[in-house]
């Protein structure tokens, strides 16, 4: 039994097959029900009343700003330090290269490209590109200093791959530091490793690329693009000040031995009675957008009492300017995916975009006037997420 919005309807649920793309299966569903509304009586439509494509198109956006920001970032800051285009372009190659390579290695080994997944990729932009700022760095110092000389097309290269080799096996050790560092995230088991896993996986697969094209191209495109007027560290003024600002912190500590542990130790101790007493939770919450209100009565309740409660409550939750639409769900289908009893009504509520809200609204506040409004005696308010309660199930 279906209620929308107070007044009874009829409705139905898809399945999807197991691995089968969400986005994908939406818009053949949307297809179909256009192919087949031409064929209903008059007055009836189709309305769907839950839909993931927003909350996965929203995602993928997330992601996509994510890394075109780090992206431009850190191309920014590199051109910032070198003061030569073409050796920051030549960093930066390693983050659209990588990325391929973690693509064609998730492709290998069957790790799908989902929301935990690409957040491992962005989470190791910052890291894939410090292999490469060190290698070309070393590289650009070295040529600079022969600038002044006539350097044959031998001695180029001899520098480049002599620049090369003095930093690529603490380059390649640094990375191996990292990859060994998401070992206890690849033993996690149950929900938490099929939820963790794939982003461990895209983040070891982003640092194998990254070592790859740091060893590989960077000094054989370093030998082609590092050309023209390099400035040597001395000639760089943001290289000076942040040299000249640190070297005295760095004499003062130096000096100061014993007083520099100390101060480190006293802070690691505040630190974790701080971290101790902070809000923990290994698993954050996504916010789906959508809730899903689940009222439980007592066990025995009649199949007229439950209709009565859930019309009853969705008028009510209707009436909040926040609510786009609600539909509750009373009963089961006569599948294993869904054992709710006829005591548990599921009702799913589409919020309008936030521009809508009332001034000072928040998802906190409105989960709570819902069920403050929505109390009625003998039935348990549980708000919940459509996917969460999933997976909870």
């Amino acid at each position: 039994m279906l209620n929308k919005n107070g007044r009874e309807v009829t409705g139905g649920v898809v399945l999807m097959r197991f691995g089968e793309n969400p986005l994908k299966v939406i818009d053949r569903i949307k297809a179909k029900i256009d192919e087949i509304s031409i064929g209903l009586p008059k007055g009836v439509k189709i309305v769907p009343f839950y839909d993931r494509t927003e909350l996965i198109n929203r995602s993928i956006h997330t992601l996509q700003s994510a890394l075109s920001q780090e992206i431009l970032i850190t191309v920014f800051v590199i051109f910032l330090f070198l003061m030569h285009f073409w050796g920051s372009v030549v960093i930066s190659i390693v983050l659209p290269i990588g990325i391929l390579i973690t693509f064609i290695l998730m492709r290998q080994f069957g790790v799908d490209a989902n929301i935990m997944s690409l957040g491992g990729i962005a989470i190791a932009i910052g890291v894939m590109v410090d292999s490469g700022i060190v290698l070309v760095e070393n590289i650009y110092r070295k040529l600079s200093l022969k600038q002044s000389e006539l350097i044959t097309p031998e001695e180029r290269l001899h520098i480049c791959t002599q620049a090369a080799q003095e930093v690529g096996r603490p380059v390649l050790f640094a990375l191996l530091t990292t990859i060994v560092g998401f070992i206890p995230v690849f033993v996690l088991t149950g929900q938490a490793g099929k939820l963790f896993s794939p982003l461990a996986f895209t983040k070891t697969f982003a640092m194998v690329g990254a070592a790859v094209i740091a060893l590989t191209l960077l000094p054989t495109l370093c030998y082609f693009s590092l050309r023209g007027r390099l400035r040597t560290i001395e000639k760089n003024k943001i290289a000076n000040a942040l040299h000249q600002g640190y070297k005295p912190v760095l004499m003062g500590a130096l000096r100061h031995k014993g007083r520099v542990i100390i101060i480190s130790i006293v802070v690691l101790i505040v630190g974790l009675g701080v971290s101790s007493m902070m809000k923990q939770e290994f698993m954050p919450p996504l916010n789906e957008g959508d809730l899903l209100f689940m009222p439980v009565l007592l066990p025995g309740a009649s199949l007229t009492l439950v209709k009565e409660v859930m019309q009853k409550q969705n008028i009510i939750i209707k009436e909040f300017p926040e609510v786009e639409r609600v539909v509750g769900k009373l009963g089961r289908a006569e599948t294993a995916t869904d054992p709710a009893p006829v005591s548990m009504i599921e009702t799913i509520i589409n919020l309008k975009d936030k521009k809508y809200w009332r001034h000072g609204m928040t998802r906190a506040k409105l989960i709570a006037e819902i069920q403050e409004k929505t109390k009625m005696p003998g039935v348990s308010p549980i708000m919940t997420q459509p996917i969460r309660n999933r997976i909870d199930m």
